[in-house]
Parts: structure tokens; sequence; C-alpha cells
């Protein structure tokens, strides 16, 4: 099974807060202050996206910024950068680009694939692409409410299966297309000002 880990999509900044953690819980809205509610985060970890093949690609680091446009809203819109990104294939290393990704992660635990993302790994010859999948209500993603140092936060924790993407160039480096890929991974979302939390 080809497996790309790529360090995306909602993460923290690792050693900025002492998180205090409620359980996760089946929650209807997330809740700010003002609205439109911008946040921001830093990736916590490595997150993992596979897909049918024999490499792994990794992202160590990803950026990304979130916004509802309420105060009260039962979806996030998110757009992540990816950099320090590399191919682990045929016991070797090769530096890979991972395009911008937007993704809308909803409260009910489903989510969806915004924008084209592609995947390249230019000394190899190869890229990947995900295309847009946003009626597809990918599962399962859980949230959970942390206190940072100041302000409330969300813990957004993404187990998602059943993503389509598409391969070319170089076999085996960037294994095969597949529609069953998954993506795993961690991260808390603040607010730019004020309290964010999930009810």
């Amino acid at each position: 099974m080809f497996k790309i880990k790529i360090s995306l999509v909602l993460a923290v900044a690792t050693c900025a807060f002492s998180a205090i953690a409620t359980p996760a819980l089946a929650f209807t809205e997330f809740v700010a202050k003002n609205a439109p509610v911008q946040l921001k985060d830093l990736n916590k970890g490595v997150h993992v996206f596979e897909t049918g093949g024999s490499a792994s690609v990794e992202c160590n680091r990803a950026e990304s910024t979130a916004e509802a446009q309420k105060a009260k809203a039962t979806t996030l819109k998110v757009a992540v950068k990816y950099t320090q990104c590399e191919v682990k294939a045929f016991a070797q290393k090769f530096p890979a680009e991972v395009s911008q990704a937007k993704y809308l992660f909803n409260v009910n635990g489903t989510s969806s694939v915004e924008n084209t993302i592609v995947i390249k790994v230019p000394i190899a010859g190869c890229e990947i692409t995900v295309t847009p999948q946003s009626n597809q209500g990918l599962k399962a993603v859980t949230y959970t409410d942390v206190t940072g140092q100041t302000n409330k936060e969300v813990e957004v924790k993404a187990a998602v299966e059943g993503i389509t993407q598409t391969t070319k160039g170089s076999a085996g480096t960037c294994g095969t297309s597949s529609s069953s890929g998954k993506y795993k991974g961690t991260s808390i979302e603040r607010a730019v000002t004020g309290d964010v939390e999930v009810l």
C-alpha cells in the first residue's frame, strides 16, 4: 500500500500552550465572539495521507488559516501551506513539493477537499493529484475544546478515508492511482483574537 505522509492541515504551535482537554463529544456548532471568525495554526507533528503503492511523503511543516462567516457556524474553511516535504521510496528520500490545500471541515465530523492539490517529486519525474471532492462527506473529523495560554482553542483530529487521487510519471516513487486514500492528523485552531470553541 502506498503511504503518503503529509504534514498537513490544522496544526499547533507545539510548545505554545499547556492544553487542558475536554473529551471529544458530538458538537453542533463552532462558536466565537465575533464574525467573521479568523483562525490560525501551525502543525502539531506529522500529518499522514495514504494512497495505493509503496512510498511515503512527509511534510514537516504546515501553516494554515481558517475562517467561518458567522460567530456560530457549522463549517470551517481551511487553507494550508506545506513546506519541508520529502518522498520516501525504495529506502531513499526525495524532495517533494505540495501545493496549497483548501478544505471544508464540518462540525458533524465530515470534510471535503475544496481545490486541486498537487504533490510533485521533480527528481523522480512523478506527481500525485488530489482533485476537489466536495460532496463525498469524507469521514471522520473530531473536535475537542482545549484551554491555551490565554484563550479557548479547538483541537482538530482527522482520520479521513475514501480520498481519490491519481498519479503519473515514475512508477513506484509516486505510487498508483487510488480511491481509498486516508488522511490522519491533529492540530489546534486558535482565533486571531478572542476565543473559539465547539458546543
